[in-house]
């Protein structure tokens, strides 16, 4: 006789389903910060760039993949299962994070946006880069969204310590050129939010 448990099997998949979403975005906080766009068909995305430049572009496959033989199964916990599939969920943010920051690197590289230095994280680099992205304002100059940094640890902990050794009379000249790159950037906000068209 065959026993089956349809009724606990599906309530064990819901279970991982959730868990694996959750462990993949708090493995990878670049992923948390991409949109999601369910596409119902087709193999590729098609997107136009700010310069008005129609791209498509292939999606990577991704899997994570955990295993548990046939005579370990009457004994593993739950636990142990979540455990295996929050392992492989973590690997797999991984490689999914690593794919994205090449994507990036390589669209950056292509339209020459790139700042190379020998003192990444000087106070002066951190402007010059703040000058070379796009910024956006949440309705008001007063509210722009500043640009997430991603770095490694031991980078973000040299940024702070070089932005707290500098002298108050430091601080201000920086925060007064911050804020007059921060009006350019919302001209530039104004200029392409007026030349934005309604799609039928």
């Amino acid at each position: 006789m065959i026993i089956d448990f349809p009724e606990i099997k599906s309530a064990l998949d819901e279970q991982l389903r959730r868990f694996s979403r959750r462990v993949l975005v708090e493995s990878a906080p670049l992923i948390r910060l991409i949109p999601k766009i369910l596409q119902h068909e087709g193999e590729t995305h098609q997107y136009n760039t700010l310069d008005g430049a129609e791209k498509q572009m292939s999606y990577d496959e991704q899997v994570g993949e955990f295993s548990f033989s046939k005579d370990e199964l009457p004994s593993l916990s739950k636990a142990e299962i979540f455990r295996r599939c929050g392992d492989a969920m973590r690997q797999m943010a991984g490689n999914i994070e690593r794919g994205a920051f090449q994507t990036i690197g390589r669209e950056v590289e292509e339209v020459g946006n790139t700042l190379k230095s020998t003192d990444p994280c000087s106070p002066e680099n951190f402007l010059a880069a703040l000058d070379k992205v796009l910024v956006d304002f949440d309705g008001s100059r007063e509210r722009p969204v500043m640009p997430t940094l991603f770095a490694n640890e031991q980078t973000i902990k040299e940024f702070k310590r070089r932005f707290e050794a500098l002298t108050p009379d430091q601080r201000h000249d920086l925060d007064r050129r911050r804020e007059e790159v921060l009006d350019r950037k919302y001209a530039e906000y104004l200029s392409r939010e007026g030349d934005r068209k309604l799609v039928d």
